[in-house]
């Protein structure tokens, strides 16, 4: 929220979440020198934490690429299966895998 002006004195307050309560509270830190160090330490906070979402943002896309590859490979896996069982006599019934009845059968 920051700063808030009534008159000719200034009042720091910040916005919070109050879990249960629809709408954001304001919290009301001081004014004067009291509100000049809430404010610094406010912004070192808002600071801290925009690096650390950076920093997570970065390590996921780390993590995305490798992803991304291994989802390839999985698909490329299914369908070379599938192909192998297509070509055995397989057929697919309800996401399971079934033996057509005529072929490839020994008479017995």
């Amino acid at each position: 929220m920051g700063w808030e002006f009534r008159g000719s004195r200034r009042y720091f307050y910040r916005t919070i979440r109050v879990p249960g309560v629809r709408n954001p509270v304001k919290q009301y830190l001081g004014h004067g020198g009291s509100a000049e160090i809430a404010a610094c330490l406010h912004a070192e906070r808002l600071v801290k934490s925009q690096a650390e979402r950076q920093a997570l943002r970065a390590a996921n896309t780390e993590i995305e690429e490798p992803s991304w590859a291994l989802h390839e490979l999985d698909r490329a896996a299914r369908m070379l299966t599938e192909a192998v069982l297509l070509a055995s006599g397989f057929y697919q019934h309800h996401r399971g895998w079934r033996r057509h009845g005529t072929l490839n059968r020994e008479s017995g």
